[in-house]
């Protein structure tokens, strides 16, 4: 599936759009994740990557993502929401000392 049609999703909706319901709005979302505005109208119209969208939205939903920046290391590691640098380097130090720890163990 297209990334950016998956991405626009997530986005922030435009302005004095509440709701991401109407074929407009979607579009907006849409293009501005990079997808030419043809092709926009296209997918809202026809929906065609809405059941690939649904199943894509349910595999984060069962990892526990709830909020997006989210970021998976290992598929096992998750740090939510947007983090300064130095949170992210400790945070691969933490996972790495597990990892060392765990590879020790077995």
């Amino acid at each position: 599936m297209n990334v950016l049609i998956s991405f626009s999703y997530f986005l922030k909706l435009p302005s004095g759009c509440q709701r991401c319901s109407g074929t407009g709005c979607r579009c907006r979302c849409r293009t501005r994740a990079g997808l030419p505005a043809a092709e926009a109208l296209a997918v809202t119209e026809d929906g065609r990557y809405a059941q690939a969208v649904r199943e894509e939205q349910q595999i984060w939903l069962d990892k526990e993502v709830h909020a997006v920046p989210a970021f998976l290391f290992n598929e096992e590691y998750m740090v939510s929401g947007a983090q300064e640098a130095e949170a992210f380097v400790r945070f691969l130090n933490q996972i790495q000392e597990k990892e060392i720890s765990r590879k020790e163990a077995s």
